[in-house]
């Protein structure tokens, strides 16, 4: 049937095509809401924009349409063969498509929301930012498939066979995964919280920065270190586990309970522990600048060296401020830190970096401030006349002898650059420009020199000049 055969039928009120040939024809952007195409043959068909609401394609031939934004809400495509057909950005909501056959269509950016896909073959599909929130892919094969992206939250994939798809930043959360088939599937960044991956077959699947919290996992040992120690703490608590040196740096680990844990020289830098249990737990050298720790509990915690530049331990919005009583925060750099209300009382803060830190009205009851850095630092009316004594308010000039050995090398390479600055330096000892260029910021925040302010700008202006 020719296209002009077909809209005289159209306009005759005709509503049944059922077993029409219809191949190549143009129907781009018609209204075919409700009318029957079962068993038709619309391959290489001209549907863009159309509108084919509940229409019935069911056992239609539809390879090579070009489907590109039809409206496809609650179409019957059950057992349809769409292989290599154009769905971008088609909406499909609730579409019917159990046993379609879908392999190597493009459905990128294509809405499929409570979509029945039930043993439909997705394999090579473009799925890429499509939503298919809530749909049904049991026993579907999805073999190569491109879902990066996608959403995926709430949907049915048990049995499905994903094997070497493309999944990376797509967001699982709350999935049912069981019995799946991952193998060699791309996990990266993705989202996988609360979903269901018992029974599934993880072998040679990647789930680096995946997030995985409260996800049900029976073959854990199939996942990567740093995500297997992570998914072990959020899902059965860390309390004195050996966590030394882990990083963790931006993840969300609210409530976490990591009580009496070995969290030495850890990179926590930008993560959300708001509400968690630190209680007693080793941070000696960790790295917590700019992480949320508002409500944590960090009573009795070893901070000693800490860096916990710019982080948020005050209270917030209906979340209570940090504790951190008979804390250890030795030498911890606590620069601009917000400390409003926070409990620290009885601890060490001696040789601190407090400089513009918030302590408005902080518990500090026989805290310790020998010779902590309190310059520009918003002070509680509590703190006594003897506290303050020990403080000091000015910074000193590069503390080199008083911060214990550093290595030959890096001293000698600071003496010049304080010593030096407008004449010719020598850059012995570092196997690279960058290498050097990492002892100095290093050293700048040691010494608490800002690398943003005029004295640490200088410096490395000084430096680059000369390193060239």
């Amino acid at each position: 049937m020719k296209s002009a055969e077909f809209l005289k039928l159209l306009e005759e009120d005709e509503y049944d095509f059922s077993g029409e040939d219809l191949h190549d024809a143009d129907l781009e952007c018609l209204n075919l809401d409700g009318l029957d195409f079962s068993h038709a043959n619309l391959a290489g068909a001209h549907l863009q924009k159309a509108s084919l609401d509940t229409a019935d394609l069911r056992a239609a031939c539809l390879d090579g349409a070009d489907m590109r934004e039809a409206s496809l809400g609650r179409v019957n495509l059950s057992g349809a063969s769409l292989v290599a057909s154009d769905l971008q950005q088609a909406d499909l909501s609730e579409a019917l498509l159990e046993k379609a056959i879908l392999c190597r269509a493009n459905l990128g950016k294509a809405i499929l929301r409570k979509a029945w896909l039930e043993e439909a073959d997705l394999s090579e599909s473009i799925l890429e930012a499509s939503d298919l929130e809530m749909a049904k892919l049991h026993q579907a094969r999805l073999g190569s498939a491109n879902l990066r992206q996608a959403n995926l939250l709430g949907a049915d994939l048990s049995l499905a066979d994903l094997s070497l798809a493309d999944l990376r930043e797509a967001d699982l959360c709350e999935a049912n995964l069981c019995g799946a088939i991952l193998r060699g599937a791309d996990f990266r960044q993705a989202n996988l919280e609360a979903a269901d991956l018992r029974q599934a077959q993880l072998q040679g699947a990647r789930f680096e920065g995946a997030k995985l919290a409260d996800a049900q996992i029976d073959s854990p040992e199939f996942l990567p270190e740093r995500e297997r120690t992570l998914w072990e703490v959020l899902t059965l608590g860390g309390a004195e586990k050996d966590l030394h040196g882990v990083d963790w740096h931006g993840l969300e680990l609210i409530g976490v309970e990591l009580r009496d844990a070995n969290l030495a020289k850890a990179n926590l830098a930008g993560a959300n522990l708001d509400g968690a249990n630190l209680g007693g737990a080793n941070l000696q050298g960790a790295d917590l600048s700019r992480a949320i720790l508002s409500g944590v509990d960090l009573s009795e915690a070893d901070l000693s060296g800490a860096n916990l530049q710019g982080v948020r331990l005050g209270r917030e919005v209906a979340v209570p401020p940090a504790n951190l009583q008979d804390a250890n925060l030795t030498q911890a750099n606590l620069f601009e830190a917000c400390l409003f209300e926070v409990d620290l009382s009885h601890a060490d803060l001696s040789k601190a970096n407090l400089r513009r830190a918030d302590l408005r009205k902080a518990k500090v009851v026989d805290a310790i401030f020998e010779d902590a850095l309190l310059e520009e630092a918003k002070l509680p009316s509590s703190i006594t006349k003897d506290q303050l004594a020990k403080a000091r308010f000015i910074r000193r000039r590069w503390e080199l002898d008083e911060l214990g050995p550093p290595d030959k090398t890096r001293r000698s390479f600071l003496q010049r650059m304080s010593e030096h600055l407008d004449e010719a330096m020598v850059f012995e000892g570092f196997e690279s420009f960058e290498g050097a260029v990492e002892v100095v910021l290093y050293e700048l925040q040691q010494f608490w020199i800002d690398p943003h302010g005029s004295e640490g700008r200088q410096l490395l202006k000084t430096f680059c000049a000369h390193a060239k």
